[in-house]
């Protein structure tokens, strides 16, 4: 309902846009979300990204999809158009770092970052309804599997966030523990 007056304005329904016009709404404000793309119902999905019209976002050249590509100097963003923002493109997942990640980098000596962050996590997992994915497919595994076999190609003095990762033998017990 179009009002004369809103306390907020919130551009995008992404991840940061929905939780701030969520939190600004639960303190008694009145939010406007204003949002760049279309809302997607499940048929609207490509069911493949060939299908071009239906997977990109560029109106000027009849593409309707919830994807963007925006192109800067360095860096190319694929990012979400729609209703729900980068949650579109995001593929419905909500990974949460092992261990090994929190104690890496610059950020791992000024707090426990794991700690910090659970309750995050936890929310954000309440809200959002997430639960793991019972149906795996042949392409998961397939996926799993090459993953892994890429971590094990890494030299043993890798640094930075690929370390966090490099215990493949772990990984590989937890993805496939019938072997």
């Amino acid at each position: 309902m179009i009002q004369d007056h809103y306390d907020a304005i919130v551009v995008g329904s992404g991840f940061g846009g929905s939780v701030s016009a969520l939190r600004l709404s639960e303190k008694g404000h009145r939010v406007l979300v204003v949002e760049k793309g279309r809302r997607f119902r499940p048929q609207d999905f490509p069911r493949t990204n060939w299908h071009l019209r239906r997977w990109l976002w560029n109106p000027r050249v009849g593409m309707t999809g919830p994807f963007r590509m925006s192109f800067f100097e360095h860096v190319t963003v694929l990012h979400g158009v729609g209703v729900g923002g980068g949650s579109l493109v995001y593929g419905a997942t909500l990974p949460v770092p092992n261990e090994a990640f929190f104690e890496t980098g610059d950020w791992a000596g000024l707090a426990d970052w794991k700690a910090e962050l659970a309750p995050h996590y936890a929310t954000a997992k309440r809200m959002l309804g997430a639960v793991r994915n019972p149906h795996l497919t042949t392409v998961d595994e397939v996926e799993a599997r090459s993953g892994l076999d890429l971590l094990r190609l890494l030299p043993d003095d890798v640094e930075g966030p690929l370390e966090a990762a490099a215990d493949v033998d772990e990984a590989e017990a937890l993805l496939f523990p019938d072997e």
